[in-house]
């Protein structure tokens, strides 16, 4: 029994005549006898009876009747969905990410567009992992794609990296901090401040561009706490516990804090886009190729 064969089965089923069944199916006559006879004898039971001008469904045939319809029925369907995948169209991307890469607004964007355009694909959003974390999961294909801010370590030679973003970075304090209104500040203004930093791998990550800007002022932090999630440190920032530095644009929408500018021409952060090499899934690959060309570094 095959798809053809019940696909036959209907269409006389429905026309009550194998003439007008063949016409319907652009075959002949004795095609759709031999396909019904044929499908009769591989179940073991007669499907129609002949009546004049034309067949009328036996018992058993009317029970196969519903289960035929629903069997092309979920044949259609099954073929649809694998030829949307095919055309990228459909499927889940798992997107891990660093929390500070969410807090800005460029990453947002992107999963907003991308979802209004590829409506029919599944968006599974994983955040707070660790750096390690997030690259482990890429290279174990648990997630897709994953953002994560530089520097990073060295990379399994099966994923690759490429820019998406690049961030200037602000040193974030309360509104009521005296070096709010403040319009410039140096690492050696805020050398004996309480510094939060996010909870990053030694020399990784968004800690590692925070704490390289002291030492090329030649000078040392005093590090208050190590953080997992921005939205924390924002929140004790507000509340005066201390000052952190970070993106000027995960700053400039919070209320209660001051984003001032650094005073140094290397206070940038860059986030990358981290992928399996080779050949992707086209709904994975169309991401891809989307980040690329958001891509607009500021110099």
């Amino acid at each position: 029994m095959d798809t053809r064969q019940l696909t036959i089965f209907v269409e006389a089923a429905r026309a009550r005549n194998f003439r007008a069944a063949a016409l319907q199916l652009g075959i002949a006559q004795p095609a759709v006898t031999q396909r019904i006879r044929q499908l009769e004898e591989n179940l073991g039971f007669k499907l129609f009876h002949r009546i004049n001008r034309g067949v009328e469904l036996t018992p058993a045939g009317q029970s196969m009747l519903i289960e035929a319809e629903e069997i092309l029925a979920r044949t259609k369907g099954a073929l649809e969905k694998a030829q949307q995948i095919r055309r990228g169209e459909l499927g889940t991307l798992r997107i891990g990410y660093g929390t500070s890469v969410m807090a800005e607004r460029k990453l947002p964007t992107l999963i907003t567009r991308y979802g209004d355009e590829h409506r029919d694909v599944t968006l599974e959003l994983l955040p707070g992992m660790t750096m390690e974390q997030l690259i482990e999961q890429v290279e174990t294909r648990k997630t897709d794609i994953a953002f994560i801010r530089a520097p990073l370590p060295p990379l399994p030679q099966t994923l690759r990296a490429m820019p998406f973003d690049r961030s200037k970075l602000c040193v974030a304090l309360s509104e009521r901090h005296p070096l709010a209104s403040s319009p410039r500040i140096s690492a050696g203004d805020i050398v004996r401040e309480k510094l939060l930093l996010p909870i990053d791998e030694i020399g990784l990550g968004l800690s590692s561009s925070a704490l390289t800007l002291f030492e090329d002022a030649g000078c040392e932090p005093q590090i208050g706490m190590r953080i997992a999630n921005i939205n924390t440190i924002l929140a004790l920032v507000e509340a005066g516990a201390g000052i952190s530095i970070l993106p000027e644009s995960t700053v400039r929408s919070t209320r209660g804090i001051a984003g001032v500018p650094l005073d140094s021409a290397d206070a940038w952060s860059d986030c990358v886009l981290v992928v399996r090499r080779g050949p992707l899934a086209l709904h994975v690959d169309a991401f891809v190729n989307m980040a690329r060309q958001a891509y607009q570094p500021s110099l």
